[in-house]
């Protein structure tokens, strides 16, 4: 008796591949939306560091995937969050990802959101006019 299940006896019904191609298939992997908002952010942090390093100085950039414990955000989930520096310790600004993802269609959009969003909360933190922190910075999109 054999091992492996045929339970009505008609063998195996087709080829489980084409010949000569099983295991020669190209696996896609693209890149995850994790890495591509890593890669949204690092550009625009360094885009802020060329045009006005004085809106960085002082003020740590990171992300997380959904904002924690805030206060009561009134039925509207924030895009980031923001604190101003302190002796001794560095200002914070933090991204949230899922819900600036879920804003944006494209990762054109996705690019722009994070821009947007970086230079509204540098400029809220630091007092810099957005518009020195990002020259094309148009507060009418």
């Amino acid at each position: 008796m054999t091992t492996r299940r045929d339970r009505h006896q008609r063998g195996l019904r087709g080829p489980l591949g084409l010949p000569g191609t099983l295991g020669k298939l190209p696996l896609r992997r693209g890149r995850s939306k994790l890495a591509r908002f890593a890669d949204c952010v690092r550009d625009c942090v360094d885009d802020v560091s060329a045009n006005c390093p004085a809106a960085l100085a002082g003020i740590d950039v990171g992300f997380e995937d959904v904002p924690g414990q805030l206060p009561a955000w009134e039925d509207r989930v924030p895009l980031a969050t923001s604190a101003s520096g302190t002796p001794g310790h560095n200002g914070q600004l933090i991204l949230f990802r899922r819900p600036i993802e879920h804003r944006c269609p494209t990762y054109e959009d996705l690019d722009l959101l994070v821009r947007r969003t970086i230079v509204e909360e540098l400029s809220s933190v630091t007092g810099i006019p957005a518009y020195e922190i990002d020259p094309d910075y148009d507060p009418d999109l």
